[in-house]
């Protein structure tokens, strides 16, 4: 609840949902959805090695008011594992591109991209096909940058700024950040920074650049 000594005009916050996770959580992405007045995914990653890929229902009781807060209180929400990716390293960050596309950096000097557009679309599947579909899950591109001596921990989509999953802005422990063009495996630009880890990217849709945040 909100504590009596504070402003009546502060935002009140409550938590929605718990979802526990093996290991230290590092990383949150929400995956795009035409659906999201229904159902939504999450893909988090952890010290344990695993991305998890969750769905999150959400059930409008009937309820008709004029208020939207009285509405969103009568909300509830639920959630289901659908299944993990399995690394050698912990994971340290993820980006969901709004085509489907979810880039995840480790530890071992790895960026992946699996192809995750099927969820986005919403096909119906039953617990069986989903179980027999994602067991064959595989990488469709992985990217390699001073193996084992280097952590990759902030990955970042160039979208909106280019309408493509593309292009990808990668930063490591090592200080460097790379822009690739994944259409020909191409690095764009490579920015070395002082020697300390790369933290954070964010894409400046105004100036079509990125920010980075290191120690």
């Amino acid at each position: 609840g909100r504590s009596a000594d504070k402003d009546d005009d502060m935002p009140y916050l409550r938590s929605i949902l718990e979802i526990p996770i093996d290991g230290t959580g590092h990383a949150l992405s929400w995956g795009p959805s035409d659906n999201i007045n229904l159902f939504q995914y999450l893909a988090y990653g952890s010290s344990n090695r695993t991305t998890t890929i969750v769905k999150i229902f959400i059930s409008d009781k009937s309820f008709k008011s004029s208020d939207p807060q009285e509405k969103y209180n009568k909300e509830s929400y639920s959630w289901t594992k659908m299944f993990c990716i399995k690394h050698k390293a912990p994971v340290y960050d993820l980006d969901w591109s709004q085509d489907g596309m979810l880039a995840i950096a480790c530890g071992d000097g790895s960026a992946s991209i699996f192809d995750l557009l099927h969820l986005v679309q919403g096909n119906p599947l039953s617990k069986t096909d989903n179980q027999s579909q994602f067991q064959g899950l595989t990488c469709v591109t992985k990217i390699q940058r001073k193996q084992n001596k280097n952590a990759m921990t902030s990955i970042q989509w160039l979208q909106p700024c280019i309408n493509s999953s593309s292009f990808l802005a990668v930063g490591g422990s090592d200080g460097i950040v790379e822009l690739i063009d994944l259409r020909d495996w191409k690095c764009i630009d490579q920015t070395p920074t002082q020697i300390c880890t790369i933290y954070d990217l964010m894409m400046t849709d105004r100036k079509k650049r990125y920010i980075e945040s290191n120690n």
